[in-house]
């Protein structure tokens, strides 16, 4: 998967914070199907692209939202770091 740094203009994500031991905040934007995770450990966000609204439905009423961002989300969706502005 991709882990290029804004190859493109990215959509303004707004995030809500998460109950996780390894994800600080958590957002989805429907129009262009990305899911943004903040990780914590670093502060790193990565956007993924392609990523279904009932996933993210899915992942926002997991019992563990880290652990289901690993096994659902990494790996198999497209991503990019995003860099502050």
């Amino acid at each position: 998967m991709s882990d290029q740094s804004n190859p493109k203009a990215a959509p303004v994500i707004s995030m809500t914070a998460c109950k996780s031991s390894n994800i600080s905040h958590h957002g989805y934007d429907a129009d262009s199907q990305t899911l943004a995770v903040q990780f914590k450990g670093g502060g790193k966000t990565y956007h993924y692209a392609g990523v279904p609204g009932d996933l993210f439905t899915q992942m926002s009423q997991a019992e563990s939202v880290g652990k289901f961002i690993v096994e659902q989300v990494v790996g198999k969706f497209k991503h990019t770091l995003q860099t502050p502005k």
